[in-house]
């Protein structure tokens, strides 16, 4: 806590004016808004870093207004750059704003919990009292309003304000609000209220706003608030905008010279600096703000990111069952029939050692079933299968994912038929669990692509599942996990090139019919085109180029799926999407940046045929054995793959990929690969 006196200029021990009279040569942006302020900002995370890195700052702050989609994109930036990130969010309202900074891994899971309490009514998080009350108030109701849980977070007195630095310049907020590290917001921003904050008696923080890192960011600001309100250009009103001091420059740094003393005070807030220009008897008091600025950034959180979330192994939960108990010191073995004629593999069965305990750990487990598995598919377990089993599995345990494949595992045996792909086909482990189909021995896979000493990234399956059956395992999992434990990945929907050319234009009243009617000339001949436009178009095509990439919306992921141990909302905010799928704040990569464990479960339509025609062939009293059936060693296949005849085979059944096999007359899959 800092050693401040309410109303006084009694610095924090350790301040930067108490060695040799110097004031530091910049201030830490705490109030930084991104494009992720969905429709409202601009600057990009990464442009916003490498700002700060340009200017010398060692800290940088990102509290995007109601959220914190940007978040892994601006930490990931930050890493790059070796600058520490400071995490927070600003809640705001048409009646004032509070500005939330995680000091713990606590208060950044109060933020996430609170993010998702405002965007889900009745979703269980268990956070402050107030939200609380406010949460089971809402149950029942088709949508939240986030005004209600910000107006409830400047009364919260609870359990989490130890773990939270709580800035504002909302005086209402500022009188009600009982933290223990509370500080009133001073910024060139909202310079008019500097006498009634420093009257107060709250300790202050100064502060740059950063909203625009370039003043024609402004106007497109303003063009983001009229797509959001569906309104016209010029209805945006200029008090709607974010001020024009709102701009990265080095005045509102409080970049310069270090001077020392009563001299460094009044160069610096009093005369040299347009954006901290005030009255001399502020000065002290903007003096503590300064040095508070740099407490909050050197206590603040830092990186919230470290290491995986992922449950441990319970069991088949989507069966209902419990792990495996052991019986004794072996497994009994299974009957297996014998290597196909011409295999040059010799057919073993062999018992497979479990330790002697009341449950298997997730390593025995694991090992235990790919063994088992390993029997099934090559009718032995010893030799260059035992080996590559062995050094998989060492990888698997030492980065401790064995829970990982357990779960996926059990995910894909509520399925007819799946398709693992992507590299973890390239492992014997996916492959001994009935997870991917593709032998990586006879292939010669190599699976360090898929998983290896160097990789920090957690491994990442795909599977196929028939389309027609996915929908129903997605639930299965949600079902068997909990609502409060699983949640969609989102897709960050951004403004492509043709989507801000038509939004842009119709904020500038422009019918649908013209604006078609440009699009077909710009394809037609772009140079004419644009030499033929007048100035409201050219406006049009410049502001709409600003749009291009910038994040819109949130949508759902096709197929990624994210489980964690406990409480998602912990981990990351929750949302829900237009058509009610609840979903990370976070894309693909974000999740992955924030160590939670993605798996891709998603439709194919060619499994619903393989599905379909072996049920037929089963209802003709032919029965196909999945672990002795291989289909790219059968005769009457490979020929028929070498004539073309693969109208409805997927992937090979396209005109140039027939002809292809008709002129080269070779249907062996090694070929297949080849020809693709």
């Amino acid at each position: 806590m800092p050693a401040l006196v309410s109303g006084g200029s009694v610095l924090p021990s350790g301040n930067p004016f108490s060695k040799k009279g110097l004031v530091p040569a910049s201030l830490v942006p705490l109030v930084v808004q991104s494009c992720y302020s969905f429709l409202r900002g601009v600057p990009r995370p990464k442009d916003l870093v490498d700002a700060a890195k340009k200017a010398g700052l060692s800290h940088l702050a990102l509290t995007d207004r109601n959220g914190m989609h940007g978040l892994p994109s601006f930490v990931e930036a930050c890493r790059k750059a070796e600058i520490s990130p400071i995490t927070g969010v600003e809640f705001a309202d048409d009646s004032g704003r509070l500005i939330l900074i995680a000091r713990t891994g606590r208060g950044f899971s109060f933020l996430t919990k609170t993010l998702t309490a405002m965007a889900n009514p009745g979703f269980s998080v268990a956070v402050s009292g107030a939200i609380a009350n406010r949460r089971d108030k809402a149950k029942g109701e088709t949508k939240s309003d986030p005004a209600d849980i910000i107006d409830t977070l400047r009364e919260f007195k609870g359990e989490y304000a130890q773990d939270l630095f709580v800035l504002s310049d909302d005086m209402a907020a500022l009188r009600r609000l009982k933290a223990p590290w509370l500080y009133c917001l001073v910024t060139p921003c909202n310079k008019v209220h500097w006498a009634a904050l420093a009257a107060s008696g709250i300790p202050p923080v100064a502060s740059p706003e950063i909203r625009f890192l370039e003043p024609s960011h402004r106007e497109v600001q303003r063009l983001l608030l009229a797509i959001g309100k569906k309104a016209g250009y010029w209805d945006v009103r200029e008090e709607e905008l974010d001020p024009e001091t709102a701009l990265w420059s080095e005045e509102a740094l409080g970049l310069g010279e270090t001077l020392g003393g009563r001299q460094a005070a009044e160069s610096l807030y009093h005369c040299a600096s347009a954006a901290w220009c005030s009255p001399p008897a502020l000065l002290p008091w903007l003096a503590q703000a300064r040095a508070n600025n740099r407490h909050i950034a050197s206590g603040a959180l830092g990186d919230p990111f470290g290491g995986f979330h992922f449950p441990s192994y319970q069991g088949d939960l989507l069966s209902g069952a419990s792990p495996p108990v052991a019986t004794g010191s072996s497994v009994v073995p299974e009957v297996y029939p014998p290597a196909p004629t011409g295999s040059p593999k010799v057919f073993k069965t062999e018992s497979l050692a479990v330790i002697s305990s009341p449950r298997l750990g997730s390593a025995e487990l694991l090992d235990a079933l790919v063994r088992q598995g390993a029997l099934r598919r090559y009718g032995y377990c010893d030799g260059a299968v035992a080996e590559r089993i062995a050094y998989e599995m060492s990888l698997i345990t030492a980065k401790g994912f064995c829970d990982y494949f357990l779960i996926v595992r059990d995910i894909v045996r509520r399925a007819s038929r799946v398709c693992g792909r992507g590299s973890a086909a390239a492992s014997i482990v996916s492959y001994c669990l009935g997870i991917t189909e593709v032998d990586p021995l006879r292939h010669n896979l190599y699976f360090d692509r898929f998983l290896n000493p160097g990789r920090k990234d957690p491994p990442d399956i795909d599977i196929d599942f028939a389309w027609d059956e996915r929908d129903e395992i997605l639930d299965a999992v949600v079902r068997a996990y909990g609502l409060e434990r699983v949640a969609r990945v989102a897709n960050h929907n951004c403004f492509r090139s043709k989507s801000a050319l038509r939004e842009t234009a119709r904020a500038f009243g422009m019918p649908d019919g013209e604006i078609s009617a440009f699009e077909r000339s710009l394809r037609v001949d772009k140079d004419k085109a644009l030499q033929n436009t007048d100035e409201v178009w050219q406006r049009i095509l410049i502001l709409s180029r600003d749009l291009v990439d910038l994040p819109r919306h949130l949508g759902a992921h096709s197929g990624g799926i994210v489980i964690v141990p406990d409480e998602i909302a912990v981990y990351a905010p929750i949302e829900e999407t237009g058509t009610g799928i609840r979903v990370l704040a976070w894309d693909k990569e974000g999740a992955e940046q924030a160590g939670l464990v993605k798996i891709d479960l998603l439709g194919n339509r060619s499994l619903a045929v393989v599905r379909d025609a072996i049920q037929s062939l089963r209802e003709q009293g032919i029965v196909l054995d999945r672990d002795s059936w291989h289909p790219i060693d059968d005769k009457a296949t490979v020929e028929l793959l070498a004539r073309g005849d693969t109208m409805g085979v997927f992937y090979v059944e396209s005109p140039a990929m027939r002809l292809l096999q008709k002129k080269t007359h070779r249907g062996d899959f090694e070929h297949l690969v080849i020809h693709s």
